[in-house]
């Protein structure tokens, strides 16, 4: 994904296709925030296209997940 993108598509009301109302991500990156946590863009494991989206949230106990532990959703 390109850079002039990456710093746009938290932005309310960001189309970055043809449907959709462009708020998805604002409120997600809002809510990440919200409880401590973060959502981040990376580019894609596999090949030159597309994008990968991290969500980060601390622990339930307040603490953070121990280091490395990662669960991803595909």
């Amino acid at each position: 994904m390109p850079e002039a993108k990456r710093a746009e598509i938290f932005s309310p009301f960001y189309f970055g296709f043809h449907e959709g109302s462009g708020l998805g991500l604002a409120i997600a990156h809002k809510i990440a925030e919200g409880h401590g946590g973060r959502l981040e863009i990376q580019d894609a494991r596999h090949g030159p296209h597309g994008a990968r989206f991290v969500l980060s949230l601390p622990g339930f106990h307040g603490g953070a997940a121990p280091s490395g532990e990662v669960e991803e959703i595909a």
